[in-house]
């Protein structure tokens, strides 16, 4: 029974991300409205120098659109099931003075790795164990789309140079395969009978992410930054998995280009 044929198990990601906008849509008009009231009360109290990147003393005041690509490798537990993979990430920018905020929506698809199931000929395995054994395998890629609230504060280090510090906080959610634990697994079970059993999965988790980077001033409108961060993800109550209360991580290495206006 060859069980590496479901690695390209495929599910319905585009209804499901119109799912998860659906959860997050009041965090987003939440900070969205945060970001407005915070930029008219400082607009009210800040000179027409001021107005732009660059004027009016050492910090910045304005926004933009940024769109970043990363390579973010998992960790711990998602390690052992998953390689590594490129991020993308899109989001609006808001500069004050020497802070940074920012709203942003985000996508990277984990592929699982190379699964040795030779235990499976052992003559000495039983039954339930490989029942138990094969329900905790993954077939297919572990899809993630996030969205978050970012905030960070910048100093200036050289002429167009800053170093920056801050963190991320915010949603994902996960969309996954796996085997029902309840199928029983015999020498009478084909690759029909795992198809059949197998469970999409998806779960919304609490997100957030300490971030580390420096930015590059390319010109007065375009700025280039590279980051790093750490990123610590759970399962909230409405999960379908049974990772409910267990944090998983990954660290991410990214490259954006922020167009300010």
């Amino acid at each position: 029974m060859n069980l590496n044929q479901f690695n390209s198990f495929k599910t319905g990601h585009n209804a499901c991300f119109f799912k998860t906008l659906s959860y997050l849509k009041t965090v987003f008009a939440f900070v969205l409205m945060l970001l407005c009231m915070f930029g008219t009360a400082k607009a009210q109290r800040r000179s027409h120098a001021a107005l732009t990147y660059g004027g009016g003393g050492s910090g910045d005041s304005g926004y933009g659109i940024m769109f970043g690509v990363g390579y973010d490798a998992p960790l711990g537990v998602l390690k052992d099931a998953y390689k590594s993979t490129l991020a993308y990430n899109l989001g609006l920018t808001r500069a004050v003075n020497n802070f940074t905020f920012s709203v942003s929506l985000g996508y990277h698809s984990y592929k699982p790795r190379e699964i040795d199931l030779s235990f499976l000929n052992d003559e000495n395995t039983d039954n339930n164990s490989v029942s138990v054994a094969l329900s905790s395998l993954v077939f297919s890629n572990y899809k993630i789309y996030s969205a978050y609230f970012g905030a960070v504060y910048n100093v200036d280090v050289a002429e167009g140079v800053k170093v920056y510090g801050g963190a991320n906080l915010g949603f994902y959610q996960a969309h996954y395969v796996v085997i029902d634990p309840e199928l029983v697994i015999d020498e009478n079970t084909d690759a029909g009978d795992i198809e059949a059993n197998l469970i999409k999965q998806r779960d919304l988790d609490f997100y957030v992410a300490p971030r580390l980077g420096l930015t590059f001033a390319l010109n007065e409108n375009i700025d280039l930054s590279l980051e790093t961060k750490y990123n610590f993800f759970a399962p909230t109550g409405h999960s379908q998995g049974s990772g409910a209360g267990t944090f998983f991580t990954s660290a991410t290495g990214l490259a954006a280009l922020t167009f300010k206006f």
